[in-house]
């Protein structure tokens, strides 16, 4: 992930190398900037990802720069001043600003407002990409459907082999017809079993 990009609009340069400083202990790229009249075009060629803006500054005052940037852009803006009324700060808000830090700037306040207004952003940032991303999947959702280019299956000639046995399956086999018997038959039947009753008790009759 690379650094994050800060820029410093500041006309003292001492002031502006000691947070340059501040801000690459902390792992920021930094640039900087000490004319009003050239930070708008600055901005717009090397968009930061937060801006440290003082007041004071030759050329166009911070004021006027606040409220030129948030014409096209919502980068977060840090005002710094050695002004410390209230009117200034609301001024201040009024014209796009996010945060205030008052001269001399604590370096730890600094870091920790720094790192505040960037997660903020980047809270946002989400934000506005899941916002986007359920708006084209409702569009999606409820869009046509879009027919199918597919060519409709066709009937499938079966197997030979296969049609035989099928053909097999249908055909009704007669059932078979039940044995019979003739009156003759029958009659013989009847002796039969006669004759050999008789010759079964004469067998089993003391002689």
């Amino acid at each position: 992930m690379s650094a994050k990009h800060i820029l410093v609009v500041e006309d003292e340069e001492k002031i502006t190398r000691l947070l340059c400083d501040y801000l690459k202990q902390a792992g920021f790229r930094t640039a900087s900037q000490d004319n009003g009249d050239r930070v708008i075009a600055q901005v717009k060629k090397e968009p930061p990802d937060l801006i440290l803006l003082d007041i004071m500054l030759p050329g166009k005052d911070g004021m006027a720069l606040c409220r030129e940037i948030r014409q096209f852009s919502n980068v977060p803006i840090i005002m710094i001043t050695a002004l410390d009324g209230t009117e200034d700060k609301v001024c201040g808000l009024e014209c796009g600003a996010d945060e205030f830090l008052s001269k001399p700037v604590n370096s730890a306040e600094l870091l920790a407002r720094v790192k505040s207004m960037l997660r903020l952003k980047q809270y946002q940032e989400q934000l506005q990409v899941r916002t986007r991303s359920q708006k084209t999947f409702s569009e999606n959702a409820g869009a046509a459907p879009v027919a199918s280019t597919r060519s409709p299956v066709r009937n499938r000639k079966k197997p030979a082999s296969r049609r035989r046995c099928e053909e097999r399956s249908k055909v009704s086999i007669p059932p078979m017809p039940e044995p019979m018997i003739t009156p003759a038959l029958n009659g013989s039947a009847t002796c039969l079993m006669s004759a050999c009753s008789i010759a079964c008790t004469a067998a089993a009759m003391p002689s």
